[in-house]
C-alpha cells in the first residue's frame, strides 16, 4: 500500500517536535522507517542551525522544499542548495550541512541509516 503525505496530514505521523533551547524548533515526520530498503522523512529545520562535521553510514538524498542550505565537504568544497534543488552524500562522505534560511528537507538515506540529530545555532 502506498504511503501518501499531503501537508495536512503531517500530524498523522510519527514526528518528534522539540525546542532547541534558544528559540528555534525542530520537527521531524518518519514517512518510512527502512521498509522497502530505505528511510525517508521530512524535516522542518530553522535558519542558522548546522549539522557539525559528520558521515552517512549509507547513502543520503536530500531534497530542499523550502529555504537553501549550504553544504561544505571534508576537502572545503563548498555547494548552495536552494528551494527546488537536491544533493547526494555517498557513504562516508564527511560534510557539515548549515540552514541558510528556515527549511523544509525531505531526507532518504538507505535502511541501514539511523537519524542522530546534531543541530547547533551557528549564526
Amino acid at each position: 500500500m502506498p504511503v501518501v503525505v499531503n501537508p495536512d496530514k503531517l500530524g498523522d505521523l510519527d514526528h518528534v517536535a522539540e525546542d532547541l533551547g534558544d528559540g528555534g524548533r525542530y520537527l521531524q515526520w518518519t514517512i518510512t522507517d527502512g521498509e522497502h530498503g530505505v528511510r525517508a522523512s521530512m524535516l522542518r529545520i530553522p535558519a542558522s542551525y548546522q549539522y557539525a562535521m559528520h558521515e552517512h553510514v549509507d547513502w543520503a538524498q536530500i531534497v530542499v522544499m523550502e529555504g537553501r542550505i549550504r553544504i561544505e565537504t571534508a576537502d572545503g568544497t563548498i555547494h548552495v542548495v536552494e528551494a527546488g534543488g537536491t544533493y547526494f552524500v555517498p557513504p562516508g562522505e564527511r560534510h557539515v550541512e548549515t540552514m541558510l534560511e528556515d527549511c523544509l528537507v525531505i531526507v532518504l538515506t538507505g535502511a541501514r541509516e539511523r537519524y542522530t540529530r546534531k543541530l547547533r545555532r551557528v549564526i
